[in-house]
């Protein structure tokens, strides 16, 4: 799952006031809509997808996922170019990169009860919220 946060949400480079939280939330909330969907899959057009890689390699739901986990060239470079710069203690923006690779793999990894917020707290609340901030478009 941490190979479609890479893919699918803004990194460091993409705008000048990149805000690791908000990239963050924008994997959870992936993560979530995966989630949503193996609830239900032939909802979504995934009829028989028993787990979330199924739901990722169904078609019409992670653009160019649907070889996962073979991806088309431009895409794997796409990935690789961000784990080389958080990988390059040269790279300017390393620091950038190398917490936004630890926070694909926070939410992939995360219990579903830490992504929740608080009882009565705000914040989001992906029992409530579908949307996808931070997410490229396409």
């Amino acid at each position: 799952m941490e190979r479609v946060f890479l893919a699918e949400v803004h990194s460091p480079d993409f705008a000048a006031d990149y805000n690791a939280a908000s990239a963050l939330e924008a994997m959870r909330n992936i993560r979530q809509a995966i989630e949503n969907r193996l609830k239900d899959p032939a909802r979504y057009e995934a009829r028989g997808a028993t787990n979330e890689i199924d739901i990722i390699k169904a078609p019409g739901q992670v653009k160019d996922f649907g070889n996962y986990p073979n991806l088309p060239p431009g895409k794997e470079q796409d990935i690789q170019s961000i784990l080389t710069a958080a990988n390059n203690p040269h790279d300017p923006k390393q620091a950038a990169y190398a917490q936004f690779v630890k926070n694909a793999i926070i939410a992939a990894t995360e219990s579903r009860e830490a992504r929740l917020p608080p009882r009565g707290g705000a914040g989001f609340d992906p029992r409530l919220t579908p949307a996808w901030p931070g997410v490229k478009g396409s």
